[in-house]
């Protein structure tokens, strides 16, 4: 017999600095920053120092940064970095105990929607390595569509990683 799960309830807040422990908590699984370029493992305290420079960029208009809330629980962050007059950059992490419950969709959908609306973006890009495909999938389900694969340019891999690029 299938059981039945609802989705939670997604909903994207401010991130701050009482989102902190839960954020560290998060992110020490390396199931997390394999995908990010988070430092390997994550720094005691490093949560709180990433908040308050997302707090600083949105009082800068440079980034906006949102906590990703499932049932009110924190599940991971979703942002809009690299804001410029009509573009930004899509971003987001979800925590291990959350994945698979649609919830990086929709909290995505929900920043995305914050860009076009609030920010007035014409444009948002967003990438992905190649070896993540589920979020090449919520990238795709949120419409984004596939612009090229290039070696990546980040330090924390090496040029034979391939990321995906979607705008």
């Amino acid at each position: 017999m299938n059981t039945y799960a609802p989705k939670p309830t997604v909903s994207v807040e401010p991130l701050d600095t009482r989102h902190a422990e839960d954020m560290q908590r998060l992110v020490r699984d390396q199931s997390v920053t394999r995908f990010t370029p988070k430092p390997e493992p994550y720094p005691e305290g490093e949560a709180l120092k990433e908040i308050e420079r997302a707090i600083a960029d949105r009082e800068a208009g440079a980034a906006y940064c949102f906590a990703v809330m499932a049932d009110g629980a924190f599940a991971g962050v979703c942002k809009l970095k690299e804001v410029s007059a009509s573009q930004a950059e899509l971003g987001y992490w979800i925590g291990v105990p959350f994945w698979g419950q649609g919830i990086a969709t929709g909290a995505a959908r929900l920043v995305l929607q914050f860009g076009f609306d609030e920010l007035n973006l014409e444009r948002i890009v967003a990438h992905t390595l190649a070896r993540n495909p589920a979020s090449a999938r919520v990238l795709q389900r949120l419409g984004f569509g596939f612009v090229a694969s290039e070696p990546s340019t980040h330090p924390k891999w090496s040029p034979d990683e391939v990321v995906l690029r979607y705008a």
